[in-house]
């Protein structure tokens, strides 16, 4: 598991399980915060652990790209590591 501090006291561990759930049930004022905190884990990485395409990768690149194809998110396009990221992870 990959624990990241992001602002405030609220701690966001990334899991295969968690991030989809954050992003997907979290209400809309909590989206930055989730969506930020998820851009900075990605900054410099081509995937989530090791740079190695994973299981976490499959459930939270699954979970963006249905986000931004499925529901039309365009937000998404904002954090410069998650739109690199889900461009990556639609290409295998």
């Amino acid at each position: 598991m990959l624990t990241y501090n992001v602002p405030s006291t609220m701690t966001l561990c990334l899991t295969p399980a968690l991030v989809p759930l954050s992003i997907l049930h979290s209400n809309e004022a909590q989206m930055p915060l989730v969506l930020s905190a998820l851009d900075k884990v990605l900054e410099g990485k081509s995937f989530l652990e090791n740079d190695e395409f994973g299981v976490a990768d499959v459930a939270v690149g699954g979970c963006l790209l249905h986000a931004r194809d499925g529901l039309k998110m365009k937000a998404l396009a904002d954090y410069k590591n998650i739109d690199r990221y889900i461009n990556a992870v639609s290409m295998l």
